[in-house]
């Protein structure tokens, strides 16, 4: 907002072509969240914890047991956090998926952070100067960076086996590590607490649980919206003691 005594002019020109094509492409790469059946409910206060904690300390391990909602929370997050410009772009990786080596990492961000003649001329080089190109873009710009599912790369109980072996695992750590400390938000989702990465969250650990119970009526309500017709049903159903339990 702009106070000003007299006219404001703020020299708004119409786009040029070449700026209405950059502007539509960049519309057309966001990322737009799929909600669950009955819509997303609840978190802002886990949004918020989780926001803080990353402004703290740039890498957090956010961490429950199976259908707490993690992956959901994530992928709201991805779409949130572009609204809300509190990063640039999101990387989010899923390890339910396939198991994303370092490599496939590296080339799946750098083709979003470079230009295709920047990116053309980062695909052949040696591992190690790739690493230490995007580490550098990296830590000087505010992205996010999302593992999610890490319980597969170490084949935990019950996880899919989406495992990477011991030398994978440490070339990933390698590159977490070295983000600490920048402006990229690394953000880990698992329903361990992923020991083989205590170097890089120094603790940074956000225990997410159920839905509080002011959350689980409001689900409760689209539930009963959806699924039964009959207002006065709806409301006999109201009355019962344990749905507000």
């Amino acid at each position: 907002m702009v106070y000003r005594h007299g006219r404001v002019d703020l020299r708004l020109q119409p786009f040029t072509p070449q700026q209405e094509a950059a502007y539509w492409q960049e519309q057309a790469a966001l990322y737009r969240f799929e909600a669950p059946t009955y819509g997303f409910v609840g978190r802002d206060l886990e949004i918020l914890k989780i926001e803080r904690s990353l402004l703290r300390h740039n890498v957090l391990l956010v961490q429950g047991m199976g259908g707490t909602g993690k992956t959901t929370l994530l992928n709201y997050l991805r779409e949130w956090w572009q609204t809300t410009h509190f990063v640039k772009d999101v990387f989010y990786f899923g390890y339910d998926q396939k198991a994303h080596t370092l490599e496939q990492i590296l080339f799946a961000i750098a083709h979003r952070v470079y230009d295709p003649y920047e990116a053309a001329q980062f695909q052949p080089m040696p591992l190690a100067a790739q690493v230490t190109k995007l580490v550098a873009t990296l830590r000087a710009n505010p992205y996010a960076l999302m593992l999610d599912n890490l319980e597969s790369v170490t084949g935990q109980a019950l996880a899919i086996q989406n495992t990477l072996n011991p030398e994978e695992q440490e070339k990933l750590r390698d590159f977490l590590q070295r983000l600490v400390g920048g402006k990229t938000k690394v953000v880990l989702g698992s329903r361990g607490r992923e020991q083989w990465l205590n170097g890089v969250l120094n603790g940074a650990v956000y225990e997410l649980r159920g839905l509080d119970q002011e959350s689980r009526t409001a689900l409760a309500e689209k539930i009963l919206a959806r699924q039964v017709q009959d207002n006065r049903k709806i409301e006999r159903i109201r009355r019962v003691k344990t749905f507000r339990s």
